[in-house]
């Protein structure tokens, strides 16, 4: 964990330090800092003895429950592209802008991800 908080305060020092136009490195500190918090929430819910499936993940201790609900998820998620690829060869064939219908196929599925898996580990 020690190594985490580390690169997190180099990343945030390059970043106030580096003038970069495109802000790669806030982008970079901001996500890493995220993912440490995270972390960190997820640590102390395991030291609370909450018992979630991001825990058992963590941990590599998923049962067959765990695996059938993610199976799930992923062909929720693959549903949802396939019909929104349709969609989005329907507007280019038609002479529309691809990418931002691209960009909201590939949002629509990264939240039917997140939450089918929610959806199926609570479910099951």
């Amino acid at each position: 964990m020690a190594y985490v908080v580390v690169v997190v305060i180099l990343l945030w020092v390059a970043a106030l330090t580096i003038p970069m136009s495109n802000g790669f490195l806030y982008g970079g500190a901001s996500g890493a800092s995220a993912m440490m918090l995270v972390y960190v929430a997820l640590i102390f819910a395991k030291r609370r003895g909450y018992e979630t499936f991001f825990v058992r993940e963590l941990e590599k201790r998923e049962d067959e429950r765990d695996r059938a609900a993610s199976q799930r998820a992923w062909a929720l998620t693959g549903v949802v592209g396939f019909f929104g690829n349709v969609v989005v060869g329907a507007v280019g064939a038609f002479g529309g802008s691809m990418k931002p219908a691209l960009v909201v196929v590939l949002w629509l599925q990264l939240v039917s991800f997140i939450g089918g898996n929610i959806y199926f580990n609570r479910t099951m």
